[in-house]
């Protein structure tokens, strides 16, 4: 067998087991559970929240000819199917009567919307495993920037969209074509809006690479389900027989829940995308803080002799764990003041020479608490392990065939 065979074998070996790590993620957040609570807070929250994007919108006259489209561009989202015509209908209405609210009617609207925020920023920081969340000065400024600069961002692609259509379509004569223009244009907009979300809602610094390619995918995704979910309704809708005119609620529920599950899933492999270098995930099951640690501590001590500052991200290329547990580990190595973050990132605080194995040892490994005839035996039978610790990490680095050349 060639190795070029071998080695896309290997490749689509490593895909199957990361797609298996995705799904077990999934389970673990138990993502039906959460798609069906945010589907009854979207349902108390949408028209709030669309409501103050249209206030927005057209609180800029430039923006005033895009109205319409981004009206257009959301009820497609929210309503995918003819069986809820009447919902598109109120969305319509909600929009017309938008301007006719007071300054309290408009606050009370924002709050509502910024509640609904609050509810995806945390289920989003469950998926991506952040324990300690922004100040809240903080989360109230990106949440603003979402309900401010989020349907300008928007805007200002659909009107530029809207020129680029109107060229086109005097150059393209096959009505394919322009259908096939627009789905592109739909599938953009959605992508760049994922892509605010996943970038900026979790309390985590996300790769822009990996927010886009989370938002690109579960944007196709999102289409083509919206177009499947659209024809079963067209052509198979069994909630007309039975609901009659009241179809369009079952059928608008349905979709929102479909739409969460969508999205959290598109969230669930985003927040997977960074164990797929060096194949992490497939190591997070052996994790081993111990060493860890020392790993850390190691490319602190480099990175300090040559007066840089690594990052979260540069120290996770080092060890096995994920970001959750990296950062877990660096909160109990700061407690003890061997390192400290600072607003570059972290760097050690107590000097090298100071740092003893046997202590890093008994913090991650063994850590005595009550003192018995158990523990005592245990002790003496890790007294020669103690004795044989018990160097610095000056010591150890210089006695270990280490490449203290570079921290990359």
């Amino acid at each position: 067998m060639k190795y070029s065979a071998v080695k896309n074998l290997y490749h689509h070996h490593k895909s199957i087991q990361f797609l298996l790590f995705i799904w077990r993620r999934f389970q673990c957040f138990n993502i039906p559970l959460v798609s069906a609570s945010l589907t009854f807070t979207t349902l108390l929250a949408l028209v709030p929240l669309f409501t103050v994007t249209i206030i927005v919108i057209t609180a800029f006259p430039m923006f005033n000819d895009t109205a319409t489209r981004f009206n257009d561009f959301i009820t497609t989202v929210l309503v995918p199917a003819a069986g809820a015509d009447s919902v598109r209908q109120y969305l319509v209405e909600f929009r017309e009567k938008a301007s006719g609210l007071t300054a309290i009617g408009i606050i009370f609207m924002i709050i509502t919307s910024l509640m609904l925020i609050q509810t995806i920023e945390r289920s989003f920081n469950q998926i991506w495993q952040v324990h300690q969340s922004r100040p809240l000065w903080i989360r109230i400024l990106i949440y603003w920037a979402l309900l401010t600069l989020g349907p300008l961002v928007l805007s200002t692609g659909l009107s530029t969209f809207s020129q680029v259509s109107g060229q086109s379509e005097s150059v393209l004569h096959y009505s394919v074509l322009i259908s096939g223009f627009h789905a592109l244009t739909n599938l953009a907009l959605t992508t760049l809006l994922l892509f605010l979300l996943f970038k900026l809602v979790p309390s985590r610094m996300v790769n822009w690479q990996h927010a886009l390619l989370g938002a690109l995918v579960t944007a196709v995704v999102l289409e083509a389900v919206r177009r499947g979910f659209a024809f079963y309704i067209n052509h198979f809708n069994s909630y007309q027989l039975i609901y009659g005119a009241f179809a369009a609620i079952p059928v608008f529920l349905l979709w929102l829940n479909l739409l969460w599950i969508i999205l959290l899933t598109g969230a669930v492999f985003t927040s997977s995308l960074p164990y797929w270098r060096n194949s992490t995930f497939s190591r997070l099951h052996r994790q081993d803080n111990f060493t860890d640690a020392l790993t850390i501590l190691w490319q602190l001590s480099l990175a300090q002799q040559q007066g840089h500052i690594l990052t979260v991200y540069q120290l996770r290329d080092h060890v096995h764990s994920s970001e959750s547990q990296l950062e877990q580990l660096l909160l109990r190595l700061a407690d003890k003041r061997y390192v400290v973050e600072t607003d570059q990132g972290w760097v050690l605080q107590t000097a090298p020479e100071h740092i003893m194995l046997d202590d890093l040892f008994y913090l991650l490994v063994y850590r005595l608490k009550d003192y018995n005839d158990i523990t005592h035996s245990v002790n003496t039978l890790l007294q020669p392990l103690r004795c044989s610790l018990h160097i610095s990490l000056t010591q150890w680095i210089a006695q270990s065939p280490l490449d203290n050349s570079a921290t990359s």
